[in-house]
């Protein structure tokens, strides 16, 4: 996957990954021109989407939605887009940022 996304970056383009909290300092160190964007939901909410999906049991659900969740903190643009409403929404935020930089 780094190689695509280093081919991507030498062409000029903007890429997108999903990553975990944990390997951001990591991304930091490798792409310095890397922008952080945190889409970020109330519990409450994001155990409602979780279980329309039907795809874990509640328990399960609320033990991953009520665990702590900590953003490093790392030396680069930072941004929160909240999920809390409609999430078409919240993507229409997140295509404008993208649109921005």
């Amino acid at each position: 996957m780094q190689n695509d996304i280093n081919s991507e970056l030498e062409r000029g383009r903007i890429v997108v990954v999903n990553v975990s909290r944990t390997i951001i300092a990591e991304v930091a160190g490798r792409y310095q021109t890397a922008v952080v964007i945190e889409i970020i939901a109330d519990p409450s909410v994001r155990e409602s989407r979780l279980a329309a999906r039907g795809r874990e049991a509640g328990d399960d659900i609320r033990q991953r939605t009520r665990r702590e969740v900590v953003t490093p903190t790392v030396p680069l643009p930072y941004h929160v887009i909240r999920n809390d409403g409609n999430i078409s929404e919240a993507g229409d935020k997140f295509c404008r940022l993208l649109a921005k930089l």
